[in-house]
């Protein structure tokens, strides 16, 4: 019986887009790290970085609820120029358009920085300049920050401090709708082996953290 629903199940499931995908970066460039989230009006959000320059920039694209494509048809600029700009993340500013957050090291070519841009509905940067919101904390190598909204119409960005350059702990910035911005601030401090920190909206503008902390073996959720 299970058999016989699966087969049926199947043979009548239908997608609503190409049974392949829809295409939403194509070329010859190296693409690094992709993200996404759903806007408010029922777009999909998209960004990603890739090499067309030669360097690593920062892209975002859009595509509707029938998998139409809505801006340009390769992105549009994010974030370019001199050295590596990469792992971008998105979220929707319930506004139809999203926050992205990425890596620069253009001014640290070691650590990197993570600066913030805030999109509208057809792809246009809406501050004169990105917001650097890691100031003098340096972010954690071969790591990803994270980042979720606070239902307000802003959002949260956390991420972790590299032991090699600082003590190794847990940061965050809650950066509002305008571009200003609380943080870095202290979030996570401990002497602990700690890790996969989650980061999810709460309700009334905050957000709540969770992570493992203690020895493989005996540890526990914070």
């Amino acid at each position: 019986l299970l058999y016989f629903i699966l087969v049926i199940s199947f043979n009548y499931a239908q997608f609503d887009w190409d049974g392949n995908g829809i295409p939403v970066r194509q070329g010859y460039h190296i693409e690094w790290y992709r993200g996404g989230d759903i806007s408010s009006d029922g777009n999909m959000l998209v960004v990603w970085s890739d090499t067309r320059t030669s360097t690593r920039d920062v892209y975002a694209q859009s595509v509707d609820a029938n998998g139409n494509i809505r801006w340009d048809t390769d992105g549009v600029l994010i974030a370019g120029g001199e050295s590596r700009q990469e792992d971008p993340i998105i979220i929707s500013d319930n506004s139809g358009g999203g926050f992205i957050s990425w890596r620069s090291y253009i001014n640290d070519p070691i650590y990197g920085e993570l600066y913030v841009q805030r999109i509208d509905s057809d792809g246009g940067v809406l501050w004169a300049t990105e917001k650097l919101i890691s100031g003098n904390i340096k972010v954690r190598s071969q790591s990803q920050q994270n980042m979720c909204s606070d239902r307000q119409g802003g959002v949260y960005v956390t991420w972790y401090e590299d032991a090699f350059a600082g003590d190794g702990n847990y940061y965050g910035t809650h950066l509002q709708a305008d571009g200003t911005f609380v943080g870095p601030d202290l979030l996570i401090e401990t002497d602990e082996n700690y890790g996969s920190v989650s980061l999810e909206s709460a309700g009334g503008g905050d957000a709540v953290l969770a992570w493992k902390e203690g020895n493989n073996g005996s540890e526990n959720i914070y």
